[in-house]
């Protein structure tokens, strides 16, 4: 009974900016759930985004390397690990990431592989509408970019109005400055 506790009080933690704090206490998470089982990957995907948020890139690609190589995972987390994936692949090519080798992304591939969150239209597809962006912007597909800003428009205006979808309306918002 103590695991969810533990793993529940990691990610407030890091919202206050206690980033240290929080990465003990997914540490602690990790270690609390049986390895291989649904709370020990959420648990390590927790592990890996406090890391990202706390600048820590190279950690996080290192623990996202390490789990890949040494647990397949759980069916129901494989698509929050690919979403981690295109977000560290951003980070590679930024050159904020030392990678052991040549990391790859086909977008189409990527984008069509995740069908849980192309239907979703609570929120959550906005994590491949960010990589896809970025990606491409790295790629200087811009004409692609601005296609995709109109579809990203429409998307939060039909999906987006309620208050637990703030972070998409967040980056609705901000997307709109940039044009």
């Amino acid at each position: 009974m103590r695991f969810p506790f533990v793993q529940n009080k990691a990610l407030p933690l890091a919202a206050l900016g206690w980033l240290e704090e929080a990465k003990s206490v997914i540490r602690i998470a990790c270690q609390l759930a049986p390895i291989g089982s649904f709370n020990w990957h959420t648990a390590f995907i927790k592990r890996i985004v406090i890391s990202l948020h706390s600048g820590d890139y190279q950690e996080a690609y290192i623990l996202y390397k390490a789990h890949r190589q040494h647990q397949k995972p759980h069916k129901n987390a494989e698509v929050y690990w690919r979403v981690l994936y295109g977000y560290l692949y951003i980070l590679i090519q930024a050159g904020k990431i030392e990678s052991y080798g040549e990391e790859r992304l086909s977008l189409a591939k990527f984008l069509n592989d995740i069908p849980t969150f192309t239907r979703d239209k609570a929120g959550n597809n906005i994590n491949l509408i960010i990589i896809e962006i970025m990606v491409r912007m790295q790629r200087g597909q811009f004409g692609r970019i601005i296609d995709r800003m109109e579809a990203l428009r429409e998307y939060t205006r039909a999906y987006t109005r309620r208050p637990e979808t703030k972070r998409a309306n967040v980056f609705h918002h901000s997307s709109d400055e940039c044009l």
